[in-house]
């Protein structure tokens, strides 16, 4: 999950900051160039909000 204000981007907790962090690239180079820094570094982001595997290990499901 992610928000976006103008220049302004911002997610809460470590595991969402790794999701956001191809939303600002992607701005300033392109969508493919983010893409391809994402899986260079070997990761794969989420983009639904509503994905949270560790609800229900907190009691919010």
């Amino acid at each position: 999950m992610r928000w976006e204000d103008g220049k302004f981007f911002t997610s809460p907790g470590v595991s969402a900051g790794m999701d956001l962090a191809p939303a600002p690239i992607a701005r300033m180079l392109d969508n493919e160039t983010s893409i391809n820094i994402a899986q260079r570094a070997e990761y794969e982001g989420h983009r639904d909000g509503g994905w949270d595997p560790f609800a229900r290990l907190n009691g919010l499901t």
